[in-house]
């Protein structure tokens, strides 16, 4: 029988004789982690919006039911409105109230806006914990109770550079579309009157887009609001790639502003 005494010297040599091998395992491991979560929000920076400071509804909130990953409640959230230190929960469960939400376990709803008038609020359907592009807007009546999905929503969902108006009504959006392949085009949407339309289409070797590969969605634009009514934005040179391995690599035409009242 083997002397327990010697299975112990032999595993602390097998140990101390591969733990360079076991250390550099655990390194690529948590390596390839940060790549994956930087990547992931490299993604998000393009379609989820970095929401801006604006006056909003802030005594509303939207809460994961669990903190716990293994617990179901962890792909649900409530709907909450707080007064005074007093929690209302005015929806126990989003997916019980959008039973297409239920139908696949990590889809959810996220923040979008909380204008600080009108009666609604908005939020975002979202694949939680990947770094799949946002998909359907759904607006909260306050007054009812009850979800909608925005029709404006196909404007919206999909990868592509996006940001919301200071007032938290309306959001700019580029969409890499059957129509619009060359990034030409800059969509306004209403959120309040779920209507969107064409704010610039540009022409020619124009184009929104100014990266043409390791763009973690497809599209990358600058564009952003100077104020409630006013858009700027830069132009690009699809046809003039400049090779210098770095964002913008299509040269940049110039900036420019319109207004979208």
């Amino acid at each position: 029988m083997e002397n327990p005494n010697n299975l112990n010297q032999i595993n602390q040599d097998w140990f101390h004789r591969h733990k360079l091998f076991l250390a550099t395992i655990v390194i690529c491991i948590c390596g390839a982690g940060l790549i994956f979560n930087w990547q992931i929000e490299q993604r998000r920076k393009n379609w989820v919006i970095d929401f801006p400071v604006h006056q909003e509804k802030a005594e509303y909130k939207i809460v994961s039911l669990s903190e716990d990953f293994n617990d179901s409640g962890y792909w649900d959230s409530k709907i909450i409105k707080t007064v005074n230190g007093v929690d209302e929960v005015l929806v126990p469960s989003v997916k019980a109230a959008i039973p297409e939400l239920g139908k696949e376990l990590n889809h959810s709803l996220l923040k979008l806006s909380f204008p600080s008038t009108g009666s609604a609020l908005f939020f975002v359907e979202v694949l939680l914990d990947t770094d799949a592009p946002p998909m359907d807007i759904f607006k909260f009546d306050l007054r009812t109770k009850t979800f909608t999905k925005l029709s404006s929503s196909e404007y919206y969902s999909g990868y592509g550079t996006k940001a919301l108006s200071p007032d938290g009504e309306k959001i700019i959006a580029l969409k890499d579309t059957v129509s619009d392949p060359n990034i030409q085009k800059l969509w306004v949407i209403d959120l309040p009157t779920d209507t969107v339309k064409l704010a610039v289409e540009l022409s020619g070797n124009e184009s929104f887009n100014g990266c043409s590969e390791n763009c973690f969605s497809g599209i990358a634009g600058e564009i952003s609001w100077l104020d409630n009514d006013t858009i700027q934005y830069s132009v690009y040179d699809s046809s003039n790639k400049m090779n210098t391995g770095k964002y913008p690599d299509f040269q940049l035409i110039e900036v420019r502003t319109v207004d979208v009242k």
